[in-house]
């Protein structure tokens, strides 16, 4: 018994997150987001390959990949974009979960390998925008683009007055 004990390798693999059923992402009206989830793959000498699945709320989530590889004995992180349309409430809650699946990989003849899964869900609660926030347009866009236009209309204005004050040559 003991020997047995003494040859079993810890492995782990896992993800987390910053949120949870406790703890939702709290968004407003028309707001994009990233959430940043992390896979380990720690004590295994083989990769995992990875396969997302959006069980809820895929139609505010965007996804660049749905595969990744973790490589052996490391951990990944894994973006997961959020668009919350515009036509949300405020005090409206929302369900998201994501399935992490991993993908036996080949393994030779007469093996038997499992791919484990596991899913992460939260709510996503719509609040009212804060203060202070923008929509992405700020008046100091305004006020860079005054300057440039300025900046144009001198060295056009320059270069016209040298070619008139030119003498022309014979």
């Amino acid at each position: 018994f003991l020997v047995v004990l003494l040859n079993l390798s810890l492995v782990f693999a896992g993800v987390t997150s910053p949120y949870d059923k406790n703890h939702p992402l709290n968004v407003y009206p028309g707001e994009e987001t990233t959430v940043k989830f992390s896979y380990q793959n720690l004590g295994n000498e083989n990769d995992l390959n990875l396969v997302l699945e959006i069980v809820e709320g895929d139609e505010f989530v965007k996804l660049d990949s749905k595969e990744y590889t973790v490589p052996a004995d490391s951990k990944l992180t894994i973006e997961v974009g959020f668009k919350i349309p515009r036509s949300y409430e405020v005090g409206e809650s929302k369900s998201f979960r994501i399935k992490f699946s991993e993908v036996p990989s080949e393994t030779g003849e007469g093996m038997v390998t499992l791919g484990l899964g596991t899913s992460i869900g939260f709510n996503i609660d719509v609040v009212e925008k804060p203060e202070g926030v923008s929509d992405g347009f700020s008046i100091w866009y305004l006020v860079i683009a005054v300057v440039v236009l300025l900046v144009i209309v001198f060295l056009v204005w320059k270069k016209r007055k040298n070619r008139i004050i030119q003498p022309e040559k014979e």
